[in-house]
C-alpha cells in the first residue's frame, strides 16, 4: 500500500489538485478527498479517492484506484456509481504510479468537463452479468441482411449453443437466427455460417426502438416502466397479447433493437417471466373515445448480456485479408499438416473450406493434428469439419467424395474424366495439396485449373518443411528433397500392423514451421511478397525462409 507521506508529496507537488482534510486508513483502503481545478473563475471538481491495499497492481483484472464523483456520470467514462474507469500505464513504484493517475485524471477533466470532447468510437451500453433463475444467459447476434421496419416487432429464431460455466454456475448462450416481421412478414436473417443452426431451437420476441434503452446513452435502462415511452402502442398491444399466451418456459427472451450513430443495430435482451410479463392495460378516454392503453409496471429488468458477432467484430482483432478469406479453398489430406492449414484459416477468418481425406481419424493422430480424443475412431474430413464450424460460425465446410483421389488419378488415361475432374476443381480458387501423395502431387501437376494449386510436405523429425506453387511442383519438390536437404528415411515411425511408415515430429515441431511458412504463402497470395517456392529450415538463430 501507498504510504501517506507518499500521497501528501504527490499532491503537493502539482498546483492543480488540493487535498481537502485528512487521509483515512484501514487494513483495505485509504481514502481521502480532493479538489482538481478546472478551468479559471470555475469550482473545482471534488473527488474521493480510494486506493486498494495492493495498489499499484490490478488484480481480478480491477484497478486498485478508483477516482468518485457521483454527479458527474453523465459525462464519458463514469460509471452508474460514480467512479472513474480510468486506465493508466503501470509501474511498480507506488508514488510514481500515484503521480501518473493524477496527472491523467487531471487530462480527463480538461478534455471531457471543460472542453466537453466525446469519443468518436462507440461504447457498448454498460450491462451487469447477472445471474437470472440461478443461470446466466447470453445472446449473440449479427448485423441483418435488410433494415427494420420503424417500430417493428416480432419473434426471433435462436439456436441454443453448449452450455457453458460462469463462477460455479450454468451459462446458456444463444444463436439470434432470423427476425419474423409481424409488420411486413418478411425475414430478416443474421449472417452466421451455414453449419450452425443443428442444436435445440427456441423462439423470442423483439422490439425495433426507436432510442437505446439507456441512460446517458451509456447505462441501460434498470426498471421496466422507464422505458414505457420507447414502445409504440402497436408493439405494447403485441406484448401484452403475448402474456396472454400459455409459455412451456420459464423465461421469453424480449430482444430490444436500436441504432448506434454509425448506423448498425444493437439487441439489448430483457428476460421476462414467461406467464408473468411486467406490462398491464386499463381504459382510457381519447378524445372522448374510449381507448386501451399499454404500460410497463414498475418492475426490475433482468437484463442478459448480447453480443454483436458480426464478422468484423468476430475477426476484428486479426483475420486473412478480405480478398483470401472469401476464396474457396480445397485441402488436400487433412493429417498433421492439413488439419493445421485448416484450423488456421478458420481461426483467420475463411469462408468456404473444402476437406477431402480416406482416412479415418484414430488414436494415434490427436498428439500432432487438430483432432479431439472425445469423439473416438471418426472419418477425418467429418471430425475436422466439426471442428472448424465449432470455432468460427461463419465457416462453410464442404467434405469432398471420398473418390476424389480415383477420379484425379483416373484422368492420365482417359480425357473424359480429365474434363470432368478439371471442372470440379475449377470450382476452387485455391488448393493446398498437404497429402505427401506423390502421385497425387504429379498428377495434379499435368491437370489445367484455375485455382492455384500449393504443395506443402515435411521432412522427418520436421527438419524441414518445403512449399511449392505454381508450375512443375513435382520437380521443385522432388530436387528440394534429393538435392538441397539431407531426409532421414531410416529412423522414422513403425506403428503395429502392416502400415507405412510415417515421420517422427512433435505437434510443436511440425505447428512452429508451418505457421511461418503460412505467413510467407498468405503474403504471395495476397501480393504483399513476391511468389516464391520455399522451405523453412532451422538454426541456433531460429527459423529461416530459403527460397528458391
Amino acid at each position: 500500500m501507498i504510504e501517506e507521506k507518499a500521497i501528501k508529496e504527490v499532491i503537493d507537488s502539482h498546483s492543480f489538485v488540493e487535498l481537502k482534510g485528512d487521509i483515512k486508513d484501514n487494513n483495505s483502503y485509504k481514502t481521502f478527498l480532493i479538489d482538481v481545478q478546472t478551468e479559471e473563475g470555475q469550482p473545482p471538481l471534488q473527488w474521493e479517492v480510494r486506493i486498494a491495499s495492493f495498489y499499484p497492481y490490478k488484480v481480478d483484472n480491477s484497478e486498485s484506484i478508483h477516482f468518485f464523483n457521483t454527479s458527474l456520470i453523465a459525462y464519458p467514462h463514469i460509471m452508474r456509481s460514480g467512479f472513474l474507469c480510468l486506465h493508466t500505464p503501470k509501474v511498480e513504484n507506488p508514488k510514481e504510479q500515484f503521480k501518473i493517475d493524477i496527472l491523467r485524471l487531471k487530462e480527463w477533466v480538461d478534455k471531457y468537463y471543460v472542453r466537453k470532447e466525446k469519443d468518436e468510437h462507440y461504447e457498448e451500453l454498460v450491462v451487469a452479468h447477472n445471474l437470472i433463475g440461478d443461470i446466466y444467459y447470453n445472446f449473440l447476434y449479427t448485423n441483418t441482411n435488410k433494415e427494420f421496419p420503424k417500430n417493428d416487432y416480432g419473434t426471433v429464431d435462436l439456436t441454443m449453443l453448449v452450455p457453458g460455466v460462469h463462477d460455479g454456475k450454468r451459462m446458456d448462450t444463444f444463436l439470434a437466427n432470423t427476425f419474423h416481421s409481424k409488420i411486413s412478414g418478411e425475414e430478416n436473417v443474421c449472417q452466421w455460417g451455414k453449419g450452425n443452426k443443428k442444436q435445440m431451437r427456441f423462439e423470442g420476441i423483439y422490439c425495433f426502438l426507436e432510442q437505446a434503452p439507456s441512460l446517458y446513452d451509456k447505462f441501460v435502462l434498470e426498471l421496466y416502466n422507464d422505458m414505457s415511452s420507447l414502445f409504440s402502442w402497436s408493439q405494447m398491444q403485441f406484448l401484452y397479447k403475448r402474456s396472454l399466451k400459455k409459455e412451456e418456459a420459464q423465461r421469453i427472451p424480449l430482444f430490444c433493437g436500436y441504432k448506434i450513430p454509425n448506423g448498425e443495430m444493437r439487441w439489448q435482451v430483457a428476460m421476462l417471466k414467461a406467464n408473468d410479463f411486467p406490462i398491464k392495460s386499463e381504459k382510457v378516454k381519447c378524445g372522448g373515445r374510449p381507448i386501451i392503453n399499454y404500460s410497463y409496471t414498475k418492475t426490475l429488468i433482468d437484463w442478459a448480456s448480447s453480443y454483436n458477432c458480426s464478422y468484423d467484430y468476430f475477426f476484428g482483432r486479426g483475420c486473412l485479408p478480405s480478398s483470401l478469406a472469401e476464396k474457396k479453398i480445397l485441402i488436400i489430406g487433412i493429417g498433421a499438416i492439413g488439419s493445421m492449414v485448416a484450423k488456421t484459416l478458420a481461426r483467420s477468418g475463411s469462408k468456404h473450406l473444402c476437406l477431402y481425406d480416406v482416412d479415418l481419424k484414430e488414436p494415434g493422430n490427436v498428439c500432432r493434428s487438430e483432432y479431439d480424443f472425445l469423439s473416438g475412431i471418426s472419418d477425418k474430413s467429418y471430425e475436422l469439419s466439426s471442428i472448424l464450424q465449432s470455432i468460427s460460425p461463419f465457416v462453410q465446410c464442404e467434405i469432398s467424395p471420398k473418390a476424389l483421389d480415383s477420379w484425379i488419378k483416373l484422368t492420365m488415361d482417359n480425357d473424359e474424366t480429365k474434363n470432368a475432374i478439371q471442372e470440379i476443381l475449377n470450382k476452387y480458387d485455391i488448393i493446398f495439396d498437404c497429402s505427401t501423395d506423390d502421385s497425387m502431387m504429379y498428377v495434379l501437376d499435368k491437370l489445367n485449373f484455375r485455382a492455384k494449386l500449393i504443395n506443402i510436405s515435411i521432412s522427418n523429425h520436421a527438419n524441414e518443411l518445403v512449399c511449392a506453387m505454381g508450375n512443375n511442383i513435382t520437380e521443385t519438390v522432388k530436387f528440394i528433397f534429393t538435392q538441397i536437404i539431407k531426409s532421414d528415411t531410416l529412423d522414422m515411425f513403425y506403428p503395429t500392423g502392416c502400415w507405412s511408415p510415417t515421420f517422427k515430429a512433435s505437434y510443436n515441431d511440425i505447428a512452429a514451421k508451418l505457421q511461418l511458412a503460412l505467413k510467407h504463402i498468405i503474403g504471395m497470395l495476397t501480393a504483399i511478397e513476391p511468389e516464391s517456392n520455399f522451405y523453412v529450415s532451422e538454426t541456433q538463430d531460429g527459423m529461416l525462409i530459403n527460397r528458391l
